[in-house]
């Protein structure tokens, strides 16, 4: 089964993704759709602190105030050092997360969109996988039953034909009789079933 799931990984990846609600009705998956699972909304993360902004030095400021623009400068090292030092971290919203795959997902399962999805994918899959090693085993098992049935007469260059013609007439000198091929002009008549009879068989001299 592990064989089969990785050589259709990236086909049954699709469906769960969309189950999950990572990916749009056109199948792209956007940072935003991420971040909302995540919990996140990027119109929020500066009002939430989990982005800071710093500006130039109080001097430049000034500077620029009066009309004089000679660059951006940031403040002194130790101010953005502060700074950053002081900004909160940035808390990920992985219980949002779980919460929200595990919602979707149990979604898709109840409605069975998920195995909707999966089962054309998995059917391809397995029947292809299954028909070869069933095809294997029938003709394995074939092969000994027939090789059994004309006591091994059934070899790489011999035909079942030749094969089945050798075991009947082993058979049929056993039981004191001659074997009568039927001619290929020999044709069939059910108002003379004896004659087909005879021309199989003859009692032996």
């Amino acid at each position: 089964m592990s064989g089969i799931v990785t050589g259709n990984l990236g086909d049954l990846v699709n469906p769960l993704l969309q189950a999950a609600g990572f990916q749009d009705a056109a199948g792209n998956i956007g940072v935003g759709t991420l971040l909302d699972l995540a919990g996140l909304n990027l119109g929020s993360l500066v009002d939430s602190n989990a982005i800071s902004v710093t500006t130039a030095g109080p001097a430049f400021t000034l500077a620029r105030l009066l009309g004089v623009d000679v660059g951006w400068t940031p403040g002194t090292e130790t101010a953005i050092a502060d700074r950053v030092n002081n900004t909160a971290y940035l808390t990920l919203g992985t219980d949002t997360l779980k919460d929200a795959l595990a919602t979707n997902l149990t979604n898709a399962l109840n409605t069975g969109a998920l195995a909707t999805s999966l089962t054309p994918i998995l059917t391809t899959a397995l029947t292809s996988t299954l028909t070869s090693s069933l095809t294997t085993s029938l003709t394995t098992a074939l092969t000994s039953a027939l090789t059994s049935t004309v006591d091994g007469t059934v070899g790489s260059t011999s035909t079942l034909t030749t094969a089945l013609t050798t075991a009947i007439s082993t058979a049929v000198g056993d039981l004191g009789l001659s074997y009568v091929p039927i001619p290929s002009s020999a044709v069939w008549s059910p108002a003379s079933p004896m004659g087909r009879v005879s021309a199989l068989w003859s009692t032996a001299p």
